[in-house]
């Protein structure tokens, strides 16, 4: 099972995609917890499999969701699914739909993708899946307009580079990956030990991704050196003041003690012989 040990959350999983991927997520092994604000929904999710777990909630209320996620330990995968479709061109739309639109499909999408990465990071990393569209790049359906104008204003949220960077930096120090000479020979060798890692995601498999995981671990790295080269420097230059110091000290109780050595010598010399 290839999210085995993985906790999913998965928004809109009353109906429709959302409802069916939050299954599919339970068949491959993960704890599932479905979110929607439709109680009926939930629960005939429930009643297909009992062991996903379900709570209601209005992903638009944004304390609703800060409230939800800290009683959360762990997050792995977000998909948020949540959404609608108005209907209407530009002049059809209605503004209250238009803002509900946008409401749902991108600040809700926001505010899911902000309240959840803190858990990643601070856990091994995670993936966050966003419900696109064509309508929003590739096509268009003008009596779709605010559908289409919310799916496009939501493709940037996405942050998978961010967390699967800090996810991968972390793998580099639990299986001490040493970094190799970037080219197309040691890129391969460098994704097969990633995609041989327990705990590999699939957007590791990009070449891309790895050339600028590799770049972030090189630059990582070489701050460290840096770091560790200053403060050796300092330390050796603080030795180096405090010999110095020892050996001033050392030098001046030499002399001083040269001094009496001359003195009671010179006193000697200078005292009267009474031995007539």
């Amino acid at each position: 099972m290839r999210l085995q040990n993985k906790t999913c959350i998965v928004t809109g999983a009353g109906a429709g995609i959302g409802f069916a991927t939050a299954r599919a997520f339970a068949d491959e092994g993960a704890t599932v917890i479905a979110l929607d604000r439709d109680q009926a929904g939930l629960s005939t999710l429930a009643k297909r499999q009992t062991y996903i777990k379900t709570q209601i909630l209005d992903v638009t209320d944004v304390d609703a969701v800060v409230e939800f996620f800290q009683t959360q330990d762990k997050a792995d995968v977000l998909f948020n699914c949540a959404g609608m479709v108005a209907t209407g061109d530009l002049l059809a739309c209605k503004p209250s739909d238009f803002l509900q639109t946008m409401t749902l499909n991108v600040t809700a999408t926001f505010d899911m993708c902000r309240a959840t990465l803190p858990l990643m990071l601070a856990g091994s990393g995670g993936s966050i899946i966003n419900m696109g569209s064509v309508i929003s790049s590739i096509g268009a359906a003008p009596d779709l307009f605010a559908y289409g104008t919310s799916k496009a204003a939501a493709a940037p949220v996405s942050p998978p580079a961010e967390v699967l960077t800090a996810w991968a930096l972390k793998e580099y120090e639990r299986l001490q990956l040493e970094a190799p000479p970037l080219n197309n020979n040691s890129i391969s060798l460098f994704k097969e030990k990633f995609q041989n890692s327990e705990q590999c995601y699939p957007d590791i498999a990009e070449d891309a991704f790895i050339i600028n995981i590799y770049k972030e671990y090189k630059k990582q790295k070489e701050k460290e050196e840096k770091e560790e080269k200053e403060e050796k420097e300092e330390k050796e230059e603080k030795e180096l003041v405090k010999k110095e110091i020892e050996l001033i000290n050392y030098n001046n109780k030499n002399l001083m003690e040269l001094r009496s050595n001359i003195n009671l010598e010179v006193n000697q010399a200078n005292k009267p012989n009474t031995s007539n």
